[in-house]
């Protein structure tokens, strides 16, 4: 699987239709997954390549219950190709 700007987006995307607020941000941070004031947040460090900011969205679609109800059906067939094959791109 090819990493680009449009896969990044489509993992945002099926973060975001879960609950889940995406941010890019700039810092000394690895980026990952907190709750800020009962808020679901993913926050991407932007200072890091796009493979690896790819790869901490992955990571996390592997780790948190997205909900699947919400997504329609390519977010769904991309969803189910990263779970499945556990892709380290």
């Amino acid at each position: 699987m090819q990493i680009t700007r449009k896969l990044l987006k489509q993992l945002k995307t099926i973060f975001e239709k879960s609950g889940y607020q995406v941010r890019f941000a700039k810092g000394r941070f690895q980026g990952g997954y907190c709750i800020v004031s009962q808020k679901k947040m993913i926050i991407i460090n932007t200072l890091f390549p796009l493979e690896s900011q790819v790869n901490v969205l992955i990571h996390l679609l592997e780790q948190l219950p997205i909900d699947l109800s919400r997504l329609n059906e390519k977010e769904k067939e991309l969803f189910t190709k990263l779970s499945r094959s556990k892709i380290k791109v």
